[in-house]
C-alpha cells in the first residue's frame, strides 16, 4: 500500500467507518442510478458465488470470468 495512505490500522479504520456508515453502498447505488438514467446499464452488478457478472442492456447477466 502506498505510504501516503498512512499506516494500515488507520486505512482499515477509515474503511470500516465508511463501510459501516454506508458510504460504499451509497456510491454504488448512485453510480447504478446514473447509468440507468443514461441508459447504459439496466441493472447493477451481480456477484454470484464470488464471480463478478456484468448485466447487459437486456438485464441478463453475462459472466466476466472464465473457468480453467
Amino acid at each position: 500500500m502506498p505510504g501516503e495512505f498512512g499506516p494500515w490500522p488507520t486505512v482499515y479504520g477509515r474503511f470500516r467507518v465508511w463501510r459501516d456508515a454506508g458510504v460504499f453502498t451509497a456510491l454504488l447505488n448512485g453510480m447504478i442510478a446514473e447509468a440507468a438514467n443514461r441508459k447504459k446499464q439496466s441493472l447493477g452488478p451481480a456477484v454470484p458465488h464470488g464471480t463478478t457478472a456484468i448485466s447487459t442492456k437486456s438485464g441478463t447477466p453475462s459472466s466476466s470470468s472464465s473457468t480453467s
